[in-house]
């Protein structure tokens, strides 16, 4: 069977239901896993949402108060690469919550630092290794590596990858890449604005 992507969306929808929580989900196109700034991206996604370090959980929840949950992750299929994003919140903060969301997705544009650069790498590391602990992980990954790539990564070699990214290299692919056209839909009582 042969999966054939869409175009995205792109836009804005809103489907209205009554509750207490606004859910806000957030999808822009990025690059396949196949390309050589792979790496790169998922180091910058990291750093934009690699657990309670990331910008998101930092600027969003801890320092905000905005959300219960945000995340944003990378996903991909053969050809074609996406970043996912969440947000859930009271439906009184669901407009900030989605301003600012958006403004953190931009506000990568203007660079990381150092300090989260070595910490992405961590954090990256880290779940790498710990999914390969696990037999039925490593056999999804295997299967994964061989249907992408054509050939099977060793861990040792995914880690060598991580470690030569340089935070030129992560501010540059930021700078040449902004995050969009972006495709939101919101799961609430009420519409939302975008973000200019």
């Amino acid at each position: 069977m042969q999966i054939h992507p869409s175009p995205p969306a792109g836009n804005y929808r809103h489907e209205p239901q009554q509750s207490e929580q606004t859910h806000i989900g957030i999808a822009y196109p990025s690059l396949p896993e196949t390309d050589p700034d792979y790496y790169t991206l998922r180091l910058a996604i990291e750093i934009l949402s690699g657990g309670m370090s990331g910008r998101l959980f930092t600027e969003i929840r801890e320092k905000r108060a905005l959300v219960y949950n945000v995340w944003a992750g990378y996903s991909s299929l053969k050809d074609t690469g996406s970043i996912l994003g969440y947000a859930g919140t009271s439906n009184d903060r669901a407009q900030a919550t989605l301003d600012t969301f958006v403004a953190e997705l931009y506000r990568l544009q203007n660079g990381v630092t150092a300090d989260e650069l070595a910490r992405a790498k961590t954090g990256l590391k880290a779940s790498t290794i710990m999914q390969g602990e696990s037999t039925s992980a490593r056999a999804g990954a295997i299967a994964h590596d061989f249907f992408m790539r054509g050939r099977i990564r060793t861990l040792d070699e995914i880690k060598t990858a991580i470690d030569a990214v340089t935070l030129e290299q992560v501010n540059l692919f930021l700078k040449s890449n902004p995050p969009g056209p972006f495709t939101i839909v919101t799961v609430g009582p009420k519409e939302l604005k975008l973000p200019a």
